[in-house]
This record gives C-alpha cells, structure tokens and sequence, in this order.
C-alpha cells in the first residue's frame, strides 16, 4: 500500500496518462501463437528465465507491456498477447504509466 502522499505528488510528473500502482507482476507461461520473430526472442528470453517481470506500462485500453533493455542502444517492448502470462502478486506496490485513451476524432 503506498501513502497518499507518494501517489499525490507523483501525479504532477505524468503526461499523457496517470500513474496507478501495480501489486502484480506478469509471468509468461507460453509464446504467442502470432509472435513476430522479434516478439519471439523477448517471449523466448522472459519465459525461459521463469521470473516474474514488473509491468512496464499500461496502454490506453489497459493491456500490459513489458520493457526489455538488451544493451545501452537497445531496448524493445512487448505487449504480452491475453492467454500466454498469468499475474503473479508482487507483495509490493510499484508505479506504473496508464496512458490515456485517445480523444476521438472530430
């Protein structure tokens, strides 16, 4: 449980979103069916560690991602398809980027 004061002034720092607080991370428990080749490395890389991972954001309909970082130049993400992760509970909260929905067009 965070204090009512970390979460306040913690608001002040986002844009394009609010910050919510996770008590669950993701573990993988199979690759996506549809995966890329890219999207397979990361699946093969975090699935075969067998660790839980911090979410690294949220998108504008909820769905979690996953950051991975393979070296200084190079990072990547990864949204996790429904069906190949399992939330396992964290025992702590931490930060997270809920980006906002985007405005509909007029």
């Amino acid at each position: 449980m965070i204090c009512e004061l970390c979460e306040g002034v913690s608001q002040g720092f986002v844009e394009g979103g609010r910050l919510v607080w996770l008590t669950q991370g993701i573990q993988l428990t199979q690759v996506a069916d549809d995966a890329t080749d890219e999207e397979r490395r990361c699946y093969q890389l975090l699935l075969g560690s067998g660790l839980v991972w911090k979410v690294d954001h949220l998108d504008e309909y909820g769905q979690p991602w996953l950051a991975l970082q393979w070296s200084a130049e190079h990072w990547e993400t990864l949204r996790p398809a429904p069906g190949s992760f399992r939330w396992v509970d964290t025992g702590a909260a931490y930060p997270v980027l809920q980006l906002n929905a985007a405005a509909p067009a007029s």
